[in-house]
C-alpha cells in the first residue's frame, strides 16, 4: 500500500510530512480525501503530523466527516483520547 512508500518517503528520503501542495494541501489531507487509512495512521501516529491545518475552510477532520470516512474519524478521537494527536483545536 501507499503507507509503505509514505513511510520510505519521510524516513529514508527526510521529506517533511507536512509540506504543502501549491494549493495547501497537506499530505494528510491527501490521505484523509481518499480515505487512505493506514497512511493517516502513519502520519499522525508515527510523525506527529498536526491535523488541523487548514486547505480553504476545511481541516482533515472536515475532509473526513464530509466524506464519510467513519474509519479514519475514529482514529482521530481515538488518537485524540490518547493524547497522541498534535493539532491544538482538541488539546
Amino acid at each position: 500500500g501507499h503507507h509503505h512508500l509514505l513511510s520510505a518517503l519521510v524516513q529514508r528520503f527526510k521529506c517533511n510530512p507536512e509540506a504543502r501542495s501549491e494549493n495547501g494541501w497537506t499530505p494528510l489531507h491527501v490521505a484523509t480525501l481518499n480515505n487512505q487509512y493506514k497512511c493517516v495512521e502513519l502520519l499522525l501516529s508515527s510523525f506527529h503530523v498536526s491535523w488541523d491545518a487548514f486547505v480553504g475552510n476545511d481541516t482533515a477532520w472536515h475532509m473526513a466527516a464530509a466524506n464519510g470516512h467513519v474509519g479514519i474519524i475514529q482514529l482521530f478521537l481515538s488518537l485524540r483520547s490518547d493524547n497522541t494527536i498534535n493539532g491544538s483545536r482538541f488539546n
